[in-house]
């Protein structure tokens, strides 16, 4: 494995946590009161305020446009963004028990969106007009969104870790030492040897390869390549990946004195198989 730095961009008095990759667009969080939008190279695009004491805890991506659902699991509420007009609405969520699920199983087309609860037979769908989400029959989703119905089926049954909504795929830990890739629209199953810890660390699967991101530990294993990454940064650890496409990925680094202090950066993959790298 080799990695070649292509951007860099490093923040201060910023706590940076989250990323996402959507389009031709890289997305993070704005410190605690909004979002920013950031091209391939790391240039800002825009900046979208939004409010104070905002929590990205999870981005959804419309499949079929240019917009964003911002998660705000901790003040209950959802931040649907317009990405061409940068502009945002802010839906409260009134129903208490919608405070208490995280999902990142989701189907996003048209003026269609719907949740899938994980591990639960339960959908809530987005009402674009009245800006309200509201719990909806199984049988509901069967009719409007089959595919979407059966594969959240299939992460159910299988208790999935990593979801790939719009790639019809998920991960899924078979038992103890024993993890698998399931390309469900291709009815395609892989499994490799890995004993995962008691607190999982975030697992992905690109070009073929698990991927593996260590928290707190600094590192990145490529199982495949046998390769483990850490910062070159002493006082730094990885936070978040992402990958941008086949062939290059982003890295959050932050400070693990001071969450203020972030590197962001791009890197071209190059897949070869040696032991350790420093990014």
């Amino acid at each position: 494995m080799i990695l070649k730095r292509l951007h860099t961009l490093k923040f201060e008095d910023n706590d940076i946590y989250r990323i996402a990759s959507y389009q031709d667009k890289i997305i993070v969080n704005e410190d605690f009161h909004g979002i920013r939008i950031l091209d391939l190279s790391l240039n800002t695009i825009k900046i979208i305020p939004i409010t104070e004491g905002l929590i990205v805890d999870f981005i959804y991506k419309k499949t079929d446009g240019n917009a964003i659902i911002v998660c705000d699991l901790e003040n209950n509420r959802l931040i649907l963004v317009d990405l061409q007009f940068f502009t945002h609405s802010i839906i409260q969520l009134d129903e208490p028990s919608t405070c208490y699920f995280f999902s990142r199983n989701y189907y996003w087309i048209k003026d269609i969106f719907i949740l899938a609860i994980e591990n639960e037979n339960i959908f809530y769908q987005l009402n674009f007009e009245s800006l309200t989400l509201a719990k909806i029959p199984p049988k509901k989703v069967k009719d409007i969104a089959l595919q979407f119905f059966v594969f959240s089926n299939a992460c159910r049954k299988y208790k999935a870790i990593t979801i790939y909504p719009e790639k019809e795929a998920f991960i899924f830990k078979k038992n103890r030492n024993l993890i698998g890739f399931y390309d469900y629209k291709n009815k395609n199953v892989i499994l490799k040897k890995y004993k995962l810890g008691f607190f999982e660390e975030e697992v992905y699967y690109h070009r073929d390869s698990f991927i593996f991101l260590h928290f707190w530990e600094k590192a990145i294993v490529f199982q495949k390549n046998k390769c483990f990454l850490s910062s070159a940064e002493p006082n730094y650890y990885c936070l978040r990946i992402d990958f941008l496409n086949n062939d290059t990925m982003v890295i959050l680094e932050t400070n693990k004195d001071d969450h203020k202090f972030c590197i962001l950066s791009v890197y071209e993959l190059n897949i070869r198989p040696l032991s350790k790298l420093v990014f």
